[in-house]
């Protein structure tokens, strides 16, 4: 079962650097109007029972991705944390496909630890249609940015 999994996220990431697609800032037009405005950081981590999204001074970059995902599962195994930016994948798949996700994200991305909205409540907060999506929030807890597609 690892071998299948093994080979079948190789297969992706193959047909990923075969066809590189970014997708346009027109996808983002309800989400554009998240910029701005502030989030309370504290509530934040504590729905995703991760305090380390609270720390003062740093910055927040919440990645939501799925296994079906190609781009997205090319782009896990890159996330790194900076010095002054706390890192958070989010992973998007129905309850059914949390066990391959969880599966999928130590494999790829074993730094991080493994967050689902499989209930699509920060899906809804953050207006994610499509993933990857990546949003950046000040260490002040300010919308910064919203892009949609693989990071460059």
């Amino acid at each position: 079962l690892a071998l299948c999994l093994i080979f079948g996220l190789w297969l992706l990431f193959a047909f990923v650097r075969s066809s590189q697609v970014f997708l346009s800032d027109s996808l983002l037009e309800n989400s554009k109007e998240l910029i701005g405005q502030r989030l309370e950081l504290k509530e934040l981590a504590d729905m995703l029972q991760d305090q380390r999204i609270a720390v003062p001074g740093q910055s927040l970059l919440l990645v939501f991705w799925s296994t079906t995902c190609a781009p997205c599962l090319e782009e896990l195994p890159q996330l790194s944390a900076k010095p002054d930016v706390v890192v958070v994948p989010i992973n998007t798949d129905r309850k059914d496909f949390l066990t391959d996700a969880e599966r999928v994200a130590k494999i790829l991305a074993p730094q991080f630890r493994f967050i689902s909205d499989a209930e699509g409540y920060l899906q809804k907060q953050f207006k994610v249609k499509f993933v990857p999506t990546h949003v950046t929030i000040s260490a002040e807890g300010i919308i910064q940015d919203i892009r949609v597609g693989k990071t460059r």
